[in-house]
């Protein structure tokens, strides 16, 4: 091999061919290292859940049928939460409305509604009375203990008290006052010792008279007859209250003029309720009932007790 030949070299790390003298190996930068990869996360296969499976369509209908009706489930209802107990709803008299508290404050006044009814009409509502009393009162049909039936003492005119004709005067322990001629006599005791007297028509007839005291506390006749009338109305048959005003002559107070059916005796009555006092400080109620027909006849009986009526003593 020539010299040219030798002086000629492959040089592995410059991949050339070298001439002359060889050089030193060319260093060249050191090789980079690898680049770091952050490791590769790893996500877990997405499972597979199956189809949900419909239920086929519902073919339609031939052609001039309409669409079969579906069948709807009804819709249950959301549960409703327990709801404690109410207590018990008072009853008795703590029920009642307006009438009842009326009624009260009537009984509480020293005189009770059964006053009023006719004589034979007493025995279909004592029932009713009793249950509205505080404290039940002898009706017609079961009188109080012992009741007096004799005539009182006649007085003579001297007294000072005019007697119409066909009437007598009767003097009882708290006033005296003048009844038809033949009416019979008949005292109740009522509530807070009220004793009422009935004068009433012999054998069995329907027209009477009643008188008795007013015991409620600062009462007034226009105050009294009110309450009656508002309890008359729940009370009476097919009551009608006519008029109700303040009277015009001496003895002064008001009087109620009202209408109802009688069930035991079958008829239309009327009568007067006056409410009056010749001393301010007691009150006198009286009633003159009998049958509608024989309007003003109960007007004028009711007038001719009033005008005749003194209390004891003062006659």
């Amino acid at each position: 091999m020539s010299g040219d030949d030798e002086a000629v070299r492959w040089n592995p790390l410059t991949q050339t061919w070298d001439t002359g003298t060889p050089q030193s190996p060319v260093t060249g930068p050191p090789a980079s290292p690898p680049e770091a990869h952050p490791p590769t996360q790893v996500v877990p296969p997405t499972p597979s859940y199956p189809a949900p499976s419909y239920p086929p369509p519902t073919p339609p209908p031939p052609p001039g049928q309409a669409w079969p009706q579906q069948s709807q489930q009804p819709q249950q209802p959301w549960p409703q939460p327990e709801l404690p107990t109410p207590p018990p709803r008072p009853s008795g008299w703590r029920r009642a409305g307006l009438v009842l508290t009326v009624v009260l404050v009537m009984l509480g006044a020293g005189y009770g509604t059964w006053f009023f009814l006719d004589k034979r009409d007493q025995d279909a509502k004592s029932d009713a009375k009793q249950s509205a009393s505080p404290t039940p009162g002898p009706s017609k049909a079961e009188p109080s203990p012992g009741p007096s039936t004799e005539g009182p003492s006649a007085s003579p005119s001297s007294s000072g008290v005019e007697v119409p004709p066909g009437y007598r005067l009767v003097t009882e322990p708290e006033f005296a006052l003048v009844v038809p001629q033949d009416w019979e006599r008949r005292t109740v005791d009522g509530e807070k010792g009220v004793t009422v007297y009935y004068y009433e028509e012999p054998d069995g007839g329907a027209r009477d008279l009643r008188i008795f005291p007013i015991t409620e506390e600062n009462p007034t006749a226009t105050g009294v007859l009110e309450t009656a009338d508002a309890i008359f109305e729940k009370q009476f048959k097919n009551y009608t209250r006519n008029s109700i005003e303040d009277a015009a002559d001496e003895q002064g107070g008001a009087l109620l003029d009202y209408s109802y059916d009688s069930e035991k005796l079958d008829t239309r009555m009327r009568a007067v309720y006056r409410v009056f006092g010749s001393d301010p400080d007691q009150l006198y109620g009286l009633v003159a009932a009998g049958p509608a027909d024989d309007w003003p006849e109960q007007q004028s009986l009711a007038q001719t007790g009033v005008e005749s009526f003194c209390l004891t003593g003062a006659c």
